[in-house]
């Protein structure tokens, strides 16, 4: 559900998003060598080749092939967090922007305070999900 909200700047990594989107929608039961092989199929080779790298794995143990389901999820869910959360921020600099104008509107306060809202309600979860990390020495 998260991957869905997100969008990447990278294009190659949208595209990788929104191709993972489109399998799981039309083959939401494909485990994850299926779903592997449909997306170097689509030309996602190399990025994928980059992303299931020894390097990726030793910075995001719970992604590894071998961890704990609940692991992962704990793991995606964390950096979702992290990462939706930068996002809000920028988007709060560019809405504190617009409402510094002398003819901004009441909805850009609003926008603000719903947007501040979010961040800090993901602040909470980061919070609860303090100990995933990548590596196990972390979780003390």
């Amino acid at each position: 559900e998260g991957l869905g909200t997100l969008s990447f700047k990278s294009q190659d990594l949208d595209g990788l998003r929104q191709e993972v989107l489109k399998t799981l929608s039309v083959q939401p039961d494909l485990d994850s060598k299926a779903l592997e092989d449909q997306l170097c199929r689509t030309g996602n080779s190399e990025l994928l080749g980059g992303l299931l790298s020894r390097r990726v794995y030793t910075h995001a143990r719970f992604a590894r092939p071998d961890e704990p389901v609940e692991d992962a999820e704990r793991g995606w869910m964390h950096f979702y967090r992290l990462y939706r959360r930068a996002q809000l921020l920028e988007e709060i600099a560019a809405v504190s922007e617009l409402c510094k104008a002398e003819d901004s509107n009441p909805g850009n306060f609003a926008l603000l305070k719903a947007l501040k809202d979010e961040a800090d309600a993901l602040v909470g979860g980061l919070v609860e999900g303090a100990h995933v990390s990548g590596n196990a020495n972390d979780a003390a």
